[in-house]
C-alpha cells in the first residue's frame, strides 16, 4: 500500500483462520500452528533517493461545490449489535446501513434510504455462514416517486457460493419491474 511508517511506530500482525464477517470462511475448519522462534515478518523497504527532496508536497484535495441539502433525522429500524447464543454457538452481526433522508431543495428532490445486513454463523460450522440484505431507496420529486427494494442472501456449500436476490423497482406505488436471481458460483479454492 506504499505506506510510510514513521520511526518508533509499531505494526500489529494478526493471524486467523477466518475473519468473519469481513472475510468468508473456508469450507473446512483449519488449524494454524506458529513457531514464534522460527517465524519472521518482513516488509519491503524503499531506500531513500536523492530525488526525494525534489518531490512537491501533495496539494489540497479538489472537489466540486457541495449540493445544498437538508439532512432529516431518521430512526434506525435495526440496532447495530452482535448476538451470540452460548448454547448453540450461533452468532449474528446486525448492521443497519444507509438509513437516511436527504432533501435537495435546489433540484426539488428528497432521497430516502434504509438498509439492513445480517451476518450469521455457528461456531465450528463454516458452511453455516450466511449473509442477508434488505435495502429500500426512494426518490421523491414533485411529479413522481420512484423506488427500488431488494432482498438477498449469500450462503454456501463446500463447492459453491449460493446467491439469491429479489429486486422490485416501482413508481408512484406501482411495481414496474421485478427480477429474481438464484446463482451458484464455484468457490474456486475460496
Amino acid at each position: 500500500i506504499a505506506h510510510h511508517f514513521p520511526a518508533g511506530h509499531r505494526i500489529a500482525l494478526s493471524l486467523s483462520t477466518t475473519y468473519w464477517p469481513i472475510a468468508w470462511p473456508s469450507p473446512e475448519l483449519a488449524t494454524l500452528t506458529i513457531d514464534g522462534g522460527a517465524s519472521r515478518f518482513s516488509l519491503p523497504v524503499r531506500p531513500p533517493r536523492a530525488t526525494d527532496a525534489d518531490l512537491p508536497p501533495f496539494a489540497p484535495p479538489e472537489m466540486a461545490p457541495q449540493t445544498p441539502s437538508i439532512d432529516h433525522p431518521v430512526d434506525q429500524p435495526h440496532p447495530r449489535r452482535v448476538t451470540r447464543d452460548l448454547l448453540s454457538g450461533r452468532m449474528q452481526v446486525d448492521f443497519p446501513r444507509w438509513t437516511y433522508a436527504l432533501e435537495m431543495p435546489d433540484i426539488g428532490q428528497t432521497h430516502r434510504g434504509q438498509g439492513h445486513v445480517a451476518y450469521e454463523i455457528t461456531d465450528g460450522d463454516p458452511l453455516s455462514a450466511k449473509m442477508t440484505t434488505h435495502y429500500r431507496v426512494e426518490i421523491t420529486r414533485a411529479d413522481t416517486v420512484v423506488s427500488h427494494e431488494s432482498h438477498g442472501s449469500l450462503t454456501c456449500d463446500a463447492s459453491h457460493f449460493i446467491v439469491e436476490m429479489h429486486l422490485d423497482v416501482g413508481e408512484n406505488g406501482q411495481s414496474l419491474f421485478k427480477r429474481s436471481w438464484h446463482e451458484r458460483i464455484p468457490r474456486d479454492m475460496v
